[in-house]
Order: C-alpha cells, then sequence, then structure tokens
C-alpha cells in the first residue's frame, strides 16, 4: 500500500528539499539537521565575539596590547601554554621569560562586545594607537590604505636595495647601453627635450628667477672668480 504523504513544516533553508514519501522524509530529516546544526554552530562563533575584551599585559615597564574572547584567565593561560614555542610573538615572550609569568599583571582595558573578529580587531587597535605598547611584534589589523603604504614602501626599499647592487655589479655594461641608446636616439631625444621644455618653459623660467633671487651674490662672485681665472690664462699666454 502506497504511503501517504506526510506534511511537516520545512525549516528555513529546506524549501528546496521535496519529500514524497517515508524513505525520502528521513533523507529530509537527516540533511535538516546537517543544516541547522552547521547553523547552530556559525551562530556559536558569531556569538563569542559578543564576549569581546581588550586587554594588557605589563611587564616590567613595557605592556603588550590584545584581544580575546575568552576569560582573562584563560587566555593568561593559553599566553603561558604557548610562548615557549610560538615564533610570532618572541618580543613579548622573550620579555616574560626575563621576569617570569608571576611577576605579569593582566588588566582588563575594555569589555568589547562586537559581532566580528573584525571589529573586536580594530577595538584592539585603538589601544594599540593609545598606548603604543612596546611588546606588540605588529599592528592588530590595518586599513586597505595603511596596507598599500606598507607594500609601496616595501617596494621602494627593495629596489633601493637591489638596484644599487646591480648598478654597481654592471656599472661599465650599463653605462655602454646608455651611450649606445642616446646614440641610436638622438633625434627623438632632442625632440622629447624640446617639447618638455616647452609644455613647462614657464615653471622653469619662474624657478631659474627664483633661484637667481636667492642666489645672487653667490653667483656674482663665481662669475667674478671666472673672470679672473680668464685673464690670468690670457695674461699668461
Amino acid at each position: 500500500m502506497r504511503s501517504e504523504l506526510v506534511s511537516l513544516p520545512v525549516p528555513k533553508g529546506l524549501a528546496s528539499l521535496a519529500c514524497s514519501n517515508e524513505r525520502q522524509l528521513m533523507r529530509c530529516v537527516e540533511k535538516s539537521e546537517i543544516i541547522l546544526g552547521s547553523s547552530s554552530k556559525m551562530a556559536d562563533v558569531l556569538n563569542k565575539y559578543q564576549q569581546g575584551k581588550v586587554y594588557k599585559l605589563v611587564v616590567g615597564d613595557q605592556i603588550y596590547v590584545g584581544s580575546t574572547t575568552k576569560t582573562l584567565a584563560a587566555r593568561k593561560q593559553s599566553h603561558i601554554g604557548i610562548s615557549r614555542t610560538d615564533e610570532k610573538m618572541r618580543r613579548l615572550y622573550d620579555a616574560v621569560e626575563a621576569v617570569g609569568w608571576d611577576n605579569v599583571t593582566m588588566e582588563l582595558l575594555e569589555l568589547a562586545p562586537c559581532n566580528t573578529k573584525e571589529e573586536l580587531l580594530w577595538r584592539e587597535r585603538h589601544y594599540y594607537d593609545a598606548l603604543q605598547p612596546t611588546l606588540n611584534d605588529r599592528r592588530p589589523i590595518i586599513s586597505t590604505e595603511e596596507s598599500k603604504a606598507m607594500k609601496l614602501e616595501c617596494g621602494r626599499a627593495w629596489n633601493a636595495k637591489h638596484l644599487s647592487t646591480y648598478r654597481q655589479a654592471n656599472q661599465v655594461k650599463l653605462t655602454e647601453y646608455q651611450k649606445t641608446y642616446r646614440e641610436a636616439n638622438q633625434v627623438r631625444l632632442a625632440e622629447c627635450k624640446a617639447a618638455q621644455y616647452e609644455a613647462n618653459k614657464e615653471a622653469l623660467r619662474a624657478k631659474q628667477k627664483a633661484y637667481y633671487e636667492a642666489n645672487k651674490e653667490l653667483i656674482a662672485a663665481k662669475d667674478k672668480a671666472k673672470r679672473a681665472a680668464k685673464k690670468a690664462t690670457i695674461v699668461a699666454e
């Protein structure tokens, strides 16, 4: 005998699951448990940031600023547990090793209920900027603009170091290349130079005038010295 259709409320997110008989119904129930279980785990992850806290560790006359969703006691135990093996926070743990954990105090800076990890890290960043801790190896979070500026600065530093080394190692080769390029592109380079002058001649004249006004005495002295040297050369001949 064909089983009667069973009508049950369909949980949100399961509207696409069709349950037309008992076997399919059992599969639907199993899938619903998986989906609802995943949703429950996601809710737990989101809710834990409502327990957010920002704290500081005081090590002698230095401090470290951090954030956690645990109790302060549990977070301190986590620090102690990884302090011998963690390589990312050596500045903190080396300082602690010098005085011992018994001489380290942990203080709550703010109860910071948040919705996401990013929000909590920005609260930590607020205290990082305000207190300027000396035991943090890095900022807890940075903006997109800060990330771009940091990458640009790293690129400049890399270029300054490696290009300088390359130039020193290839000075003769580069000199020959530049000479060959100038000889092969004399007309093009002259045209570019003339075009650049025409486009900027007013600014160049203004710059030259300003330089002259600021250094006219020095320029007059150099001109006088040149005329004296030329006169001496003529007399000697």
